[in-house]
Formats: structure tokens, sequence, C-alpha cells
């Protein structure tokens, strides 16, 4: 096992002194995933030039080992960071995250084949303002977990519909910055860290239909 870099072409020049495609622009706390058996890299948000939240969207072709960033239609999501980016089938979802100042709640779908974002009508009580949250889906549900906010809450979404569950077993304490992995129907959180920056180096296991805590929410998936 070992790190290789990935070269890429030159960025070149436009004619107005602008680095155009080669790569995506320098930034840092984007979120990234993969779609179409993995070939596409798709990276949403963060901070990028001068410092500043962004809401662009950049795909590496993993075949081709090329950078492309799309013509975006649709209304486009706010600039932000702390945010969760999640694939399911050929959408992503983007829930939640900080606009620099204030959490948010708000949940975005960018279907990839069209690249169009929709904001869709959910029903249900929705999650409060969070950021910093994982979201992993488990067959038709997409589940919401932890991060920073006014209160931790649980997603369920078949028809877009939000639903807060009640959990049983060993409760973990709330936390934020944590890894949450699906594996067939079982949700593994690890880690992460609280608001006095204590961490924690746990690890807890979700057995969908036996519930394990208070801060899981969920939605219903097509």
């Amino acid at each position: 096992m070992r790190w290789e870099r990935v070269l890429l072409p030159q960025a070149q020049k436009t004619e107005q002194g602008r680095e155009e495609a080669g790569g995506s622009r320098k930034g840092w706390g984007h979120t990234c995933n993969t779609i179409k058996g993995r070939r596409f890299l798709y990276v949403f948000g963060g901070f990028g030039k001068d410092n500043c939240q962004t809401n662009r969207l950049h795909i590496f072709d993993t075949v081709e080992q090329t950078w492309s960033q799309p013509t975006i239609t649709g209304t486009p999501t706010a600039p932000r960071d702390g945010h969760s980016f999640t694939n399911v089938g050929d959408n992503l979802f983007v829930s939640g995250g900080t606009d620099g100042t204030n959490p948010l709640a708000d949940l975005h779908i960018l279907d990839t084949p069209s690249h169009t974002w929709i904001s869709p009508i959910t029903r249900g009580e929705a999650p409060e303002a969070r950021q910093g949250h994982s979201a992993a889906p488990v067959c038709r549900r997409l589940f919401i977990f932890g991060g920073h906010g006014k209160s931790p809450d649980d997603e369920d979404e078949d028809t877009l519909m939000w639903k807060q569950l009640n959990t049983t077993g060993d409760m973990l304490p709330p936390r934020g910055g944590r890894l949450t992995v699906p594996f067939g129907k079982i949700l593994f959180v690890y880690g992460g860290y609280t608001e006095d920056q204590k961490l924690y180096d746990d690890l807890y296991m979700l057995h969908v239909g036996k519930y394990f805590t208070l801060c899981i929410c969920f939605l219903n998936l097509p």
C-alpha cells in the first residue's frame, strides 16, 4: 500500500490571465463523493479563493484523469462548508452545513445526468439546522447523525418525508466530526469530538430496526 501523486495537465492561461481547467481550485472544507461505478468524483463547496465559502462543483474523471466544471441549472445552493454530500443512485444529496454565520437546515439534490439542482418538497419534521454532521444511505433511507446545531435529529425519505427515530441500546454522547459508514443494514459511527474539544476513540454500531441513539434522522429515498 503506497501513496502516488496523480499528475494532471498543466493549467492553461486564458486571455484574461486567469488559470482555467486542469484542476479544481485550491480549497478546503469541501466534500466529495462518487457516482457511476465510482468513475466520477464530485467535489462540492467548502472554502476557495480568498478563503471565502463557495458553492462551486468540480468533477474529476478517474479514467481520463481530467477535471471539469460543468454548467449547472436549477436554483444553486448557498455557499457552505460543514455539510454532508451523499450519493443515492445518480443523485447527490446536500444537507445542512454553515454559511459562515449560522448553521443551515436545507436539503438540495443534484441530478447528475442533467447537472440540475433540485430543491425537493419534503414532509415531516426536518432536522434542526446543523453542521459537521454525517449522512449515510441504508436501503431506501438517508440517515443523518450528530453535528453542531440547536439539537440532534433524524431523517427519513421515501416520499421525501422526515422522521425522528426513538432509539434504544447503548446511547453514545452527542458529537461532531465523526465518521459514519453504512455496511449492509448497519451504520458504524467512529470517533468525533465535543464542543469543548474532547476527543472520542469509540466505535458504535446501529442496527437499522434496532436503533441505538437519539441522534439519528432518516429520509426515505425514492
